[in-house]
């Protein structure tokens, strides 16, 4: 076996689990880490796991939210935060560096410049929550390769390509590329981000959201941590592997941001609750305050379960 980043065939094994979240297979999945550029990567049997038979039909980001109010309240929030900082013609800049929106989900837009003329391709957009908000402000292409997540986004107005990258053979150029908490599932992750590379125009931004295998929270609970997410999550990256994949592939990624995200309440439940489905799991520890509280420290310390950045082609 080798990295599909660097090549490299040396790797430390770090722990074997099953796939805790919805038990789509009996098997036991390894970690293991890559002694050179540092990523983490899911294997079954000695190979790079294939995850494809893995999505379950309940998975999370394929399916709406069940409760209409929750998700309308959330979809008002990500409008509300988009409208503050993408008004057509004008620069994004940094007004609320000590507030939620600065450490938040949604703080690559920060770091972007969103006009009228701006084309944008969303990558695994979903059921389309962000992209379709932000068709407000410019032109919006997502891709996804589930066909029911695909046609919820256009259902929201979106315009979806179903499929992956490599399906995708527009001769357009972009402005922005959003890989939001999709890097992770790509088998082939550097290919996929010199693709990327070659959409974009000069000078043009990849956004990359991803769990970080650094997080506190993962080193506390080891495999019960919610962001394995194995099979499904192929590679695993911390900033230096995510800064390593970006400059390989022609990108000079900016500076690395710490969501106030916290997987501490979800973790517990994996750890406590094993035994019940995950959608049932994972409202069975409430630890409002205390998660809030922390999630808003994680980011001080460097150790949130997730983080991204805003790369520049060059």
């Amino acid at each position: 076996m080798h990295c599909r980043i660097c090549n490299n065939t040396i790797f430390k094994q770090i722990l074997t689990l099953p796939d805790i979240r919805y038990r789509t297979s009996k098997k036991y999945f390894d970690i293991v880490k890559c002694e050179h550029c540092g990523v983490f990567i899911t294997c079954e049997d000695t190979h790079i796991v294939n995850s494809e038979p893995y999505y379950s039909s309940d998975y999370g980001p394929f399916i709406e939210e069940k409760h209409k109010s929750k998700s309308q309240q959330g979809k008002q929030t990500v409008t509300k935060k988009i409208s503050r900082k993408f008004q057509p013609g004008r620069k994004s800049i940094f007004l609320y560096k000590y507030t939620q929106i600065a450490l938040s989900r949604l703080s690559w837009m920060q770091q972007v410049t969103i006009r009228p003329e701006s084309k944008i391709l969303d990558v695994g957009c979903g059921t389309g929550i962000i992209g379709s908000h932000l068709a407000d402000f410019a032109e919006v292409v997502g891709i996804e390769p589930n066909a029911s997540a695909a046609q919820l986004a256009r259902d929201k107005g979106l315009q979806v390509v179903t499929g992956t990258l490599n399906d995708f053979n527009s001769q357009e150029q972009f402005d922005l590329v959003l890989l939001s908490h999709v890097l992770e599932h790509l088998p082939d992750p550097l290919a996929d981000i010199q693709h990327i590379h070659q959409i974009l125009k000069p000078k043009g931004k990849l956004i990359i959201a991803v769990p970080n295998v650094n997080a506190l929270e993962r080193k506390i609970f080891n495999k019960y941590w919610d962001g394995w997410d194995v099979p499904r999550h192929i590679h695993h990256f911390n900033p230096k592997s995510l800064r390593f994949l970006l400059r390989k592939a022609g990108f000079e990624p900016g500076q690395i941001y710490y969501e106030q995200y916290s997987l501490f309440a979800r973790s517990f439940a994996n750890w406590l609750f094993k035994n019940l489905p995950y959608h049932k799991r994972k409202g069975k520890c409430k630890f409002n305050l205390f998660e809030k509280t922390w999630s808003i420290i994680q980011p001080l310390l460097k150790s949130s379960s997730a983080i991204q950045v805003v790369a520049e082609r060059i």
